[in-house]
């Protein structure tokens, strides 16, 4: 049997060596493959606190964990540690600042030791505890407050390879509050979302407050309210403002902007509950109060949609435009004027929402010869207008940013269908046309974007076959233009 003696002078040997910590290692290794495997003498009463401490022989454990062939010998070590400090009666908090923890602050998840002092914790509530302890109980409140531990966690899961730690301690945190009887309301306040104000639905923390919402109503004696409920306790009597958090919140990225595409409709779904007329949620809203435009005030989408979904209950035929001039008292060519005149648009970008917000990409057949199509014509030339230092953004433009070309093929053609719709159709595959040759498009290109290459023998039967044919005379054409071109500079150079 080795003495303490023995293994102190092993230890000096390693310390001599260049590869210090892999010397240390397989001297342990050999130790306790040869002479302690079958003991109950405990490695670390040698190791600490004279050769090390406990932070430093953790290190050594954990970087040998992370080997790329970690020894089980590495593992007894570990656990062996970690019994040492239950038997020394240590505690979380104690072996939090042993390993130097307590100095973290926002690195606390990157720290090499959090894992190590984590698994800690579960030996404890396993083999020695009575009493189950949280990792939350040691880092609150003494080292982090409720939203600064909150924000570390989903720091740490936007990472590109968040570990298991972290969703471990995601689960642990939550699961503390419903054990703490932490309302979705207090949790709400605990993350400093109560001040988050204008920003609320893209505030960092509203989606992890949202997955505890969810956590909290699964549980089968608490009162059940969904993510919606609760914000309209917050914004009681304030439609306008929730309406106005998630209508900015759908600008944001696609994570955001699906949580307020799904508070927007529990918000028409709300008010359709409630048998809301559209009147009175013009009024909600504070439309009636614009000063600066209704169609194209942020809101009013969100109306327009609560609009469309009485209309579709009731089985209503009004239109959106009926309702709007009657409610100004105004005909439809003075209300559009006003309208148009009090539009404003400082972006190319806001133009491409506007179209959204009219819901111009939801009306079906017909589309061109809608008035609010054309009023969104009209903004686009304004905007040209008021911006003539740059680029004039033709209609066909902005179209294929919505549409995409072979969205836009289709739209063509489903319109060149409608009586109303057809003539404009017919212009805007023109300029489609030109647009495809401008960009340097070749028939090959087209014929692809047409997908023409999959339609086989029913190819001449495929509608796109007719813009096809149509951007193949435009090319035609132009190949002609281009070698009179040519030739007339060869002439004039032969004259020379």
């Amino acid at each position: 049997m080795f003495k303490d003696k023995q293994i102190a002078e092993l230890i000096e040997f390693a310390k001599t060596k260049h590869h210090y910590q892999e010397t240390f290692l397989a001297t342990y290794v050999k130790l306790f493959n040869t002479e302690y495997h079958k003991t109950k003498v405990s490695v670390v009463d040698t190791l600490t606190p004279k050769y090390y401490s406990d932070e430093d022989l953790a290190r050594l454990i954990v970087a040998a964990k992370n080997a790329p062939t970690p020894n089980d010998a590495v593992v007894e070590l570990e656990k062996a540690q970690m019994d040492y400090w239950a038997e020394e009666k240590k505690f979380a908090h104690d072996v939090f600042n042993l390993l130097g923890l307590a100095e973290a602050k926002n690195d606390l998840l990157d720290h090499p030791f959090f894992h190590y002092w984590s698994t800690y914790v579960k030996l404890l509530n396993t083999e020695y505890l009575k009493t189950k302890v949280s990792v939350v109980d040691t880092l609150t409140p003494k080292y982090y407050s409720d939203e600064d531990l909150a924000r570390l966690i989903v720091a740490a899961k936007n990472a590109p390879t968040p570990n298991d730690a972290v969703l471990e301690l995601e689960k642990a945190q939550m699961d503390y509050w419903v054990e703490e009887k932490k309302s979705a309301h207090d949790v709400f306040n605990l993350l400093g979302l109560a001040e988050a104000k204008n920003g609320l639905l893209d505030h960092p923390l509203f989606h992890y407050w949202s997955t505890y919402v969810e956590k909290f109503n699964t549980n089968k004696s608490n009162k059940k309210l969904s993510v919606f409920d609760n914000l309209m306790s917050k914004y009681k009597n304030n439609d306008e403002d929730l309406a106005r958090q998630i209508v900015n919140a759908k600008k944001k990225n696609k994570e955001i902007n699906n949580n307020a595409l799904a508070l927007g409709e529990e918000q028409l779904k709300y008010w359709l509950s409630k048998g809301e007329s559209v009147d009175r949620v013009f009024e909600l809203l504070r439309l009636h109060t614009v000063e600066d435009g209704v169609l194209t005030n942020q809101l009013f989408n969100q109306w327009y949609s609560y609009f469309e979904m009485v209309n579709r209950k009731h089985g209503n035929k009004e239109t959106v435009i009926d309702f709007l001039k009657n409610k100004k008292g105004t005909s439809f060519e003075v209300f559009i004027n006003d309208e148009l005149e009090l539009a404003n648009f400082g972006t190319k970008s806001r133009v491409d929402e506007l179209f959204v917000e009219l819901r111009l990409e939801k009306v079906g057949d017909g589309l061109f010869a809608d008035p609010l199509f054309e009023f969104w014509r009209a903004c686009l030339e304004k905007f040209n207008a008021a911006h003539s230092e740059k680029s004039r953004t033709s209609v066909v433009q902005s179209l294929r940013t919505v549409y995409g070309d072979k969205g836009l093929i289709d739209l063509i053609n489903a319109e060149r269908k409608v009586t109303k719709s057809s003539g404009y159709a017919s212009r805007l595959e023109n300029d489609l046309c030109a647009t495809w040759l401008s960009d340097g498009k070749s028939l090959d290109d087209v014929f692809k974007i047409f997908e023409l290459n999959l339609a086989d023998y029913k190819l001449l039967e495929d509608p796109s076959m007719e813009i096809f044919a149509k951007f193949t005379q435009v090319v035609i054409m132009n190949t002609k233009e281009l070698l009179k071109t040519k030739e007339a500079s060869f002439e004039e150079n032969e004259i020379l």
